[in-house]
């Protein structure tokens, strides 16, 4: 939990950055010339700026997005390294690895689906480690997609 936080409190000091970076700008009259080494510059005109602002929001969607993927294979990661067992899952979890291992998630024939129905079956009487790859499917996370995940691993968003 500390890595996520120390990960989190980095993007947050570089959107800051960023936004004062901004304001740099903006109170320079909304026009800065960047001089490079060799010699010549470079306008900032008020159509770069407006650009420079919707990158906010880009940084902004990364920030969540990396967070949210980061603190569920964390979930994950834990759950590898405790060594819990398959009954001592949340059903939602029992279900995010027996849908993984089991292939649920591919196209089989009867005679695979049956094999990996049997390999899952010996997993849980072995009792090996569990190794759960939390499924975000494509795309970009959005908030209704967030709180989808979340419900379906049974995380509380606060």
């Amino acid at each position: 939990m500390h890595a996520l936080r120390q990960d989190l409190r980095g993007r947050v000091r570089d959107i800051m950055a960023y936004l004062r970076m901004l304001r740099f700008i903006e109170r320079a009259g909304g026009s800065v010339s960047i001089s490079v080494r060799s010699g010549s510059s470079f306008q900032i005109e008020q159509s770069t700026i407006h650009v420079l602002k919707a990158g906010v929001f880009l940084h902004l969607y990364n920030l969540v997005e990396s967070t949210v993927t980061a603190g569920m294979k964390r979930i994950a990661e834990e759950i590898k390294v405790n060594g819990i067992q398959f009954n001592d899952l949340d059903s939602r979890w029992q279900r995010a690895w027996a849908s993984s291992l089991g292939k649920m998630d591919k196209d089989l024939t009867p005679e695979n689906r049956l094999k990996a129905a049997l390999e899952l079956c010996q997993a849980v009487v072995d009792g090996i480690a569990l190794e759960i790859e939390p499924k975000f499917s494509v795309g970009n996370l959005d908030d209704t997609r967030i709180e989808s995940i979340a419900k379906r691993y049974g995380v509380d968003l606060a």
